[in-house]
């Protein structure tokens, strides 16, 4: 069967495979320690990564924009101001940090361009290195992680180690930095287009406010209107004194040409105190007692000239109004042009790690062990089917 020169043929069988192997075994060992012992030698030459991880704070979301941008949206009739059906802050935040300027601002920052590890054809390239460095991650609640890995060189050095985990968490911090910058620079560019968009309108409703305080000071002076309410009630009280009045002395002249004839002299003061306030009632309705009341109304015109009156003023008070919340919104905006004022908020900084994520020694060891057992024992097995020292036995058909 077997002797310790030379395998003879066998069929096939887990005990023949185990004798191949037995057979074989110092070949199996010789390739498979030299294979573990190539992969664990790369794993000490291999290039270390390391990674760090800073998170931000879930921002105050503007999808629900009111206020300025509504009310502007309505006087420019539809024109989009921003922050309306747009995406929310967290995936504009995950949007810029992908960004090109982000990356460039973490170039510039670090002075990467003149970093041994960062060397490129251009500075495009650059860019999109340093972009695809940052993985950015959305958690559930809202918070936005930032997580960097950076590769040493080959054969590195403890100075390339400590270099390479500073390096991973300054460029997280930086690109938190980066993002900061940007978005104030969008809100100062947002801000800075509202306020010359409301100083524009402000222009507008001015000129039509002076149009209409003109077109109410002619409608006074041609209508004698002050106070228009105040007047017809004034007025609307002499017509109704001087109407009773006119009334008694209608009943007195009745009652005395009951006593006297028509023609008699008695009759006279009664008649003349009858007409002398029927033309005083009717110049009340028709504006005025005397010549000299400049600002006596005509009743019958009183209806119209209120509506008048009233839409006119209606006009001139929204306008008003509108006018002055402009004028506030026009000051918030350019102190929010002038403002500084952070707007990315982070929750844990950056720091260095302590360990690398890569390579892990232990299981290239294990795993280089494991599948050059497997590929060199099954490579055996096959070179002895092939010499035909083992065969499997055929099944002869009745």
């Amino acid at each position: 069967m077997k002797n310790k020169q030379e395998f003879t043929n066998q069929e096939f069988s887990i005990g023949t495979l185990l004798n191949l192997l037995k057979f074989h075994k110092k070949i199996f060992l010789i390739i498979v320690s030299a294979i573990t012992l190539i992969v664990a030698i790369y794993s000490f030459i291999a290039p270390e990564e390391f990674e760090a991880t800073a998170s931000i704070i879930p921002p105050e979301d503007a999808g629900a924009v009111g206020g300025l941008t509504s009310f502007l949206q309505s006087l420019s009739g539809g024109i989009s101001i921003g922050g309306v059906n747009q995406p929310s802050k967290i995936q504009l935040f995950q949007e810029y940090l992908k960004s090109r300027e982000v990356a460039k601002t973490i170039v510039d920052t670090l002075k990467l361009r003149n970093h041994p590890w960062f060397e490129v054809p251009n500075e495009e390239l650059l860019y999109w290195n340093v972009s695809q460095l940052l993985k950015v991650e959305i958690k559930r609640s809202g918070l936005i992680l930032i997580t960097t890995r950076i590769a040493t060189p080959y054969f590195a050095s403890k100075k390339d180690v400590e270099q390479a985990k500073k390096l991973s968490a300054d460029i997280a911090n930086s690109a938190i930095a980066a993002l900061d910058l940007l978005n104030q620079r969008k809100t100062i560019s947002k801000a800075k287009r509202k306020r010359q968009f409301i100083e524009r309108m402000l222009v507008e409703k001015k000129t039509i406010l002076d149009s209409i305080d003109s077109e109410l000071e002619k409608f006074r002076q041609k209508n004698k209107v002050i106070e228009i309410d105040e007047q017809s009630k004034v007025i609307l009280g002499s017509a109704v004194t001087v109407g009773a009045e006119l009334a008694k002395a209608e009943i007195e002249l009745s009652l005395k040409q009951q006593e006297y004839e028509p023609n008699s002299p008695m009759l006279k003061p009664f008649r003349e105190k009858v007409e002398n306030l029927r033309r005083q009632y009717q110049k009340i309705q028709r504006g005025g007692i005397s010549s000299s009341d400049d600002f006596s109304i005509p009743l019958n015109e009183v209806p119209t000239l209120i509506r008048v009156y009233t839409n006119l003023m209606r006009d001139q008070k929204i306008l008003e109004s509108v006018n002055m919340y402009l004028e506030t919104q026009k000051y918030q905006e350019a102190i929010q042009e002038e403002s500084d004022v952070p707007t990315v908020e982070p929750l844990d900084k950056a720091h260095p790690p302590l360990l690398r994520v890569s390579p892990n020694r232990k299981i290239m060891i294990l795993l280089a062990a494991l599948i050059s057992s497997i590929l060199t024992f099954t490579g055996i097995v096959i070179y002895a089917f092939r010499k035909g020292k083992i065969y499997v036995k055929k099944v002869d058909s009745e």
